[in-house]
């Protein structure tokens, strides 16, 4: 055969490299049903028994090298729990979980909040002030049926690439300093 199938782990074969093309092309046309299992015989006839070997030898330790390496990669879970917080800069906004598609999708809505404690000391000065206890914030929080739903998708970077956190519980948070 001619034509070459060029596969990037090709380039680790130092010996017999158009043998292992030639067969390795077969047998992928062969998989994608454009030869007969005839065409391949005739292509696999062409080589000994021990070059035939050394091409499964290859592709067997091959594949275990590749297994052993997607095994053994730490993996981080995030796990998906029943409320989740939008990161925005010094705002948080909370939501709640609805549903969870899958393993890496879940459905989110905003939830209704209500704020029951204030910051109190404020000083004047800057562009209007400033709140030295910006972290003295309560709220109360409602789940609201109209509220539009979501999908946020979970990435190498964590949910929504990152800019949104699974809580226990719903967390709400208000910069009164911008």
């Amino acid at each position: 055969m001619e034509d070459v199938y060029k596969i990037p782990y090709l380039r680790y074969i130092k010996n017999k490299q158009t043998m292992n093309n030639q067969i390795l092309l077969a047998e992928n046309k062969f998989r994608k049903k454009l030869i007969s299992c005839e065409q391949l015989c005739e292509v696999c006839q062409k080589f000994t028994l021990e070059e035939m070997n050394e091409v499964s030898t290859f592709l067997y330790n091959a594949k275990v090298r590749l297994n052993k390496y997607l095994t053994s990669r730490p993996r981080i879970k995030y796990p998906v729990k029943k409320y989740i917080s939008w990161l925005l800069y010094t705002d948080v906004v909370a939501f709640e979980v609805v549903r969870q598609v899958s393993q890496n999708v879940v459905e989110v809505k905003r939830l209704n909040t209500k704020q029951i404690v204030f910051p109190q000391e404020f000083y004047p000065g800057g562009f209007a002030g400033h709140f030295a206890d910006n972290h003295n914030q309560k709220y109360e929080y409602f789940s609201d049926e109209n509220a539009p739903i979501q999908r946020i998708h979970l990435s190498s970077k964590g949910w929504g690439k990152g800019r949104w956190s699974m809580t226990d519980k719903p967390y709400k948070h208000h910069d009164y300093n911008f």
